[in-house]
């Protein structure tokens, strides 16, 4: 699947909390911010999972040490009568700083791929816009998050496959739920 019709992928994760209840969670609840790192991170590996055992190799070298944070997160609209926070993020994946490329050329052809799908690179750090909506099930009152606009900020990831990248020639190529608890 291309980088653009993944754009549109969205992926729920559903956690519950001790002593939750009925209660609309915040855009910026620490456990829904947790569930989009989750989502994030799942993601990743669905897609590191799919790679050649070389290049799978070459990326799991950054993504090991890459640390995922959401930050200058708002709300978007706030629906009362059902609990529902729709939600705005960035979404940043830092990656080590020996994992970028070095060579001003390929930083360029990197940026001008990813800069068109609202990605951007500044240092080590890949940011992208993200939705989540965040709300908390009838039933049992498990906080249920859905996180859209992060297969972007993945696409960008793969290709910075740390030192070993540079031993390829020219650009690498452009390809690279749940959890339920009782409340």
């Amino acid at each position: 699947m291309g980088a653009l019709t993944n754009v549109g992928v969205s992926m729920s994760v559903l956690l519950a909390l001790t002593g939750c209840g009925n209660k609309s969670p915040s855009c910026t609840d620490p456990a829904a911010v947790d569930l989009v790192k989750t989502i994030y991170q799942q993601s990743f590996d669905k897609e590191l999972s799919a790679m050649s055992d070389e290049r799978k190799q070459r990326v799991q070298y950054t993504a090991k040490d890459t640390k995922i944070s959401v930050e200058s997160i708002r709300t978007a609209s706030a629906d009362d009568t059902v609990g529902k926070r729709t939600c705005e993020a960035q979404l940043i994946a830092t990656v080590p700083a020996d994992a970028v490329p070095n060579v001003p050329e390929l930083k360029n052809q990197l940026r001008s791929i990813y800069d068109a799908q609202g990605v951007s690179m500044e240092g080590t750090a890949i940011k992208g816009q993200v939705t989540y909506t965040a709300q908390r099930t009838e039933d049992k009152g498990e906080l249920m998050v859905s996180l859209v606009g992060h297969m972007p900020v993945i696409n960008r990831q793969r290709p910075i496959q740390g030192p070993a990248w540079r031993q390829v020639p020219g650009i690498p190529d452009q390809y690279g739920s749940r959890r339920r608890a009782s409340c």
